[in-house]
């Protein structure tokens, strides 16, 4: 397996491959597979339709749904596909925008036969919730078809990335950009802390490892996650709190099959992994424990040659489900991470960083009836640093500059989001968000300065004088947030969502009302137009104040306006086209404390005096993405992408 990858304005993936379903035979030995899909009622043809063609069921334990498909054929105007493929016994998925998902089981393919098949889908009456409307959309790590997916798990596997991290395959999307050494996705132009970060529905306010190295990797273990959905732009209601885009991780779905442990090692870290069931099937667990050894590394590489540093950093993740009866699931969840980065720079600069985040909290899912759902989630966690360190004159003399930096930050939340479906073409969505939180902020920095001597011949030419700061902060405050929505379908090609948000944040006395906008038409059976239009809002969290700088001050929240446009569009051969154009509209950005140079350093407070305070007035982001894939039918599989955007600050 080879691969080429090209980074720059043009972003280029070929992955060359030879197929599952080829591997190892000649033309003659192959059998065909042809079929053609159709409308069960008015049996017409359905085009368009994608079909993963996947071993059969008695040959592999996972459900067809989450195997990874040996092959991917699209119909065409007629609804017919055709396929030469390896002799054995398949399962067929079907699917088709406006129609139920279909499985046809055990297809017999033969050597030298062809095998006909004739598939049937019925309309989805119930299929409005499950319909795409935001535009700027796309799903990774998924292994079924799904459209607007960028990268599958066999394709981010075979990636060259490090540390098997999830969040560095995100910068493949179109307008998404990431420095080297860093996992942090940059969306169009935004602050990394401007999209949310989201696991199985809650927050994750620190969702990356190795801080002072700009979050050299996320928190979350790739072999933790079922699928990613990133979002640029355009969002809609449910999500809060974030002007330029969502980051929505969904966990596995566990074991149903007695108990099994994994190990695993790659070049930066080990994991162990343990997942089993109990009460007869109707609960399961999984327990999975990562350990980093980048120490280890700069150790056996030299890398330690200049500077001691001794990076290390681990995470825990566990999650219990069980189903209380039909319809009704409850899954409990932790996830705790921690740093603890030393070291030794070759100005006899020492540094010691200690990050910690734990979060906990349960789900429970229920079906009340055929048309009502609902979501309920209580969690709780904690986010803490510790940090300091010294930077002297000279090796043994005292310090120039010490620092000491601690912060606690600890939240209770409530959420419950409802779903009624009061018919076929139209569903009403509502929610609620609360969250309590307090910060304790204990920072204290101690500078000595030389002032010239202009006026003493008896003193040094120098005077030693000290610039002390220090914060004892303790902030506290509640957010709320809520939201109504509804989303309908006047036409069969034509689904609409409108929904109107209201934020509170009582620690800056702000409230926010966002309406919002989104729409999804079918031009035609392969190419789908989308649009979303609305208003974001991003408040100044209560752990993010910037006691390094001295300031106390929490600021208004940014407000941005959203506009974006794409089309998709996929060919007969199974390649899939999309285009997006959008705008984004600040005021009120959030003040920054920036560095005039980009420098990395275990004590940030001895660099350079190039830090400047930014309070922006209005800000605008503008940009045209172009994505291409190709299907995963043939030896070739590739994915292309080209973005030009301009971001401008004033």
């Amino acid at each position: 397996m080879t691969q080429f990858t090209f980074l720059g304005p043009l972003t280029l993936l070929l992955l060359i491959q030879s197929p599952a379903h080829l591997q190892g035979q000649d033309v003659d030995s192959v059998g065909i597979l042809r079929g053609r899909v159709v409308s069960l009622l008015r049996n017409e043809p359905v085009e368009g339709a994608r079909i993963a063609v996947s071993h059969a069921r008695s040959l592999e334990d996972a459900p067809v749904e989450e195997r990874s498909p040996l092959i991917e054929l699209i119909t065409d105007s007629e609804g017919r596909f055709s396929a030469e493929i390896d002799p054995d016994l398949f399962d067929l998925m079907v699917e088709a925008f406006g129609f139920e998902t279909r499985t046809e089981t055990d297809v017999q393919v033969r050597t030298g036969q062809t095998t006909e098949v004739l598939i049937r889908v019925e309309a989805a009456p119930f299929a409005l919730d499950e319909i795409v409307v935001m535009p700027s959309t796309f799903a990774l790590l998924r292994d079924h078809v799904v459209s607007g997916q960028i990268l599958s798990r066999e394709e981010l596997e075979v990636r060259p990335h490090l540390g098997n991290d999830l969040f560095r395959a995100v910068a493949q999307v179109p307008g998404v950009t990431a420095f080297d050494h860093s996992a942090v996705p940059y969306v169009r132009g935004a602050r990394a802390d401007e999209v949310l970060t989201v696991l199985d529905g809650l927050e994750l306010s620190e969702p990356y490892h190795l801080k002072q190295w700009d979050g050299s990797l996320s928190i979350v273990d790739a072999e933790n996650v079922q699928d990613v959905n990133l979002t640029t732009g355009g969002f809609t209601s449910e999500f809060g709190d974030a002007s330029a885009g969502v980051l929505s991780m969904r966990t596995a779905t566990l074991s149903t099959e007695g108990m099994r442990t994994m190990v695993g090692l790659d070049f930066m870290s080990s994991i162990l992994k343990n997942e089993g069931t109990f009460a007869e099937g109707k609960g399961a667990w999984v327990l999975s424990a990562r350990r980093g050894f980048l120490d280890l590394i700069f150790e056996i590489t030299g890398m330690n040659e200049d500077e001691d540093l001794h990076p290390s950093y681990y995470d825990l993740y566990s999650k219990v489900e069980y189903d209380l009866r039909p319809g009704h699931r409850v899954s409990a969840h932790i996830l705790h991470a921690g740093d603890d980065n030393h070291g030794v720079e070759d100005d006899s600069t020492t540094w010691r960083h200690q990050y910690g985040s734990s979060y906990a909290w349960v789900n429970w899912s229920a079906d009340l009836t055929r048309a009502t759902s609902v979501r309920s989630m209580i969690s709780l966690g904690r986010v803490w640093r510790d940090r300091n360190g010294t930077d002297p004159f000279a090796p043994g003399s005292r310090p120039r500059v010490e620092v000491r930096d601690q912060a606690d930050y600890d939240f209770l939340g409530l959420r419950q989001d409802w779903k009624h479906r009061i018919s076929p073409k139209l569903i009403v969505k509502a929610g609620m968000d609360l969250r309590w939180g307090r910060t304790d902020y204990d920072y204290y920095r101690r500078m000595e300065v030389g002032v010239p001597n202009a006026t003493d011949p008896a003193r040094p030419d120098f005077i030693p004088t000290f610039d002390t700061l220090r914060v004892d902060a303790r902030p506290s405050g509640n957010e709320l947030g809520a939201y109504l929505a509804a989303r309908a379908q006047p036409l069969d090609d034509l689904t609409l969502e409108g929904g109107l948000r209201y934020d509170r944040q009582s620690h800056t006395s702000a409230q926010q009302l966002a309406p919002r906008f989104n729409a999804a038409y079918r031009v035609a059976p392969r190419t789908n137009l989308r649009g979303a239009w609305g208003h974001y809002h991003q408040s100044h969290g209560l752990h993010k104040l910037w006691v390094a700088d001295g300031d106390e001050t929490f600021y208004p929240t940014q407000r941005a306006e959203h506009r974006v446009v794409g089309l998709e569009h996929i060919l007969e051969n199974g390649i899939m086209l999309r285009a997006e154009a959008y705008e984004r509209l600040l005021s009120d950005p959030l003040p920054e404390y920036r560095n005039l140079e980009h420098h990395t350093q275990g004590l940030e407070e001895e660099g350079p005096d190039d830090r400047v305070f930014i309070q922006a007035q209005e800000g605008r982001a503008r940009g045209i993405e172009f994505f291409a894939k190709s299907a995963r039918q043939s030896r070739f599989v590739w994915a292309a992408s080209y973005a030009l955007s301009w971001a401008e600050e004033k």
